[in-house]
């Protein structure tokens, strides 16, 4: 999107929205060649959503009971394809902050591995007891003292919440790799596009591993399995080193 100076008065009502749509489309042409650079990683992702809409929607089985784990699927994979949207839209921020929301509920899935009866004793509570023994900052303590899988730990909740949730009186938009006062509308930077789909990858496709072997799903988790480890950097070859 073209940046509007004083020079060049700012659309209004309707106009200003088909501004929006203009800009939408400059930044999803903007954003092909990235998204042909990164074809593993979407992979592995588009791999790890279906894992929890299979999950979240029963859609190969059902287990009965009250469907929490599968409604905080259903919720993850709102989220993360929600995420998704924006990044290609050069929202970072935007799509970060929904992120933090995903990290959160990847701690509370990994403590009712880590912990017996821990969805129980969080359905059970008032709001108030569950705020206090469920939030996101007893979950972690939980998980620590668990041993549990830490989706979300303590300094990457605090850096998304300082930098990509809560105003705060050095909230910069969309500031990747740049220095200014920020970006108004989704303008596509490689830095943001690289940090946005790192994120997804590694909170969504926990949650999903996870969750598939929850609901047995094995074909899913081979497969998520066998993604990761493509994702991995390889080894450089000493033997083709220059000398």
């Amino acid at each position: 999107m073209d940046t509007i100076t004083k020079q060049h008065p700012v659309p209004t009502g309707l106009d200003h929205l088909a501004l929006i749509r203009e800009g939408e489309r400059v930044a999803l042409e903007s954003s092909a060649p990235l998204l042909a650079e990164a074809q593993a990683q979407l992979t592995f992702l588009g791999t790890a959503f279906a894992a929890l809409y299979e999950v979240g929607t029963c859609n190969r089985k059902c287990w009965g009971g009250p469907h929490l784990l599968e409604s905080l699927c259903v919720r993850v994979y709102n989220l993360g394809i929600s995420a998704y949207t924006l990044m290609v839209r050069g929202f970072y921020d935007e799509a970060l902050n929904l992120i933090r929301s995903v990290g959160e509920i990847g701690n509370l899935i990994a403590l009712s591995v880590a912990e017996r009866d821990v969805i129980r004793q969080w359905v059970a509570p008032d709001k108030k007891t569950r705020l206090r023994e469920f939030g996101p900052a007893a979950v972690r303590r939980r998980l620590e003292n668990a041993g549990g899988i830490m989706i979300a730990p303590q300094d990457w909740y605090a850096e998304f919440c300082e930098v990509y949730t809560h105003a705060t009186p050095g909230t910069t938009p969309n500031m990747h790799n740049q220095t200014g006062l920020g970006w108004a509308g989704g303008v596509v930077k490689e830095a943001g596009f690289d940090k946005v789909l790192d994120e997804l990858v590694g909170k969504v496709g926990s949650i999903a591993l996870m969750s598939s072997a929850f609901a047995q799903l094995d074909d899913y988790v081979q497969q998520l399995s066998q993604a990761v480890e493509s994702l991995r950097p390889k080894a450089p070859d000493v033997n083709s080193q220059n000398i």
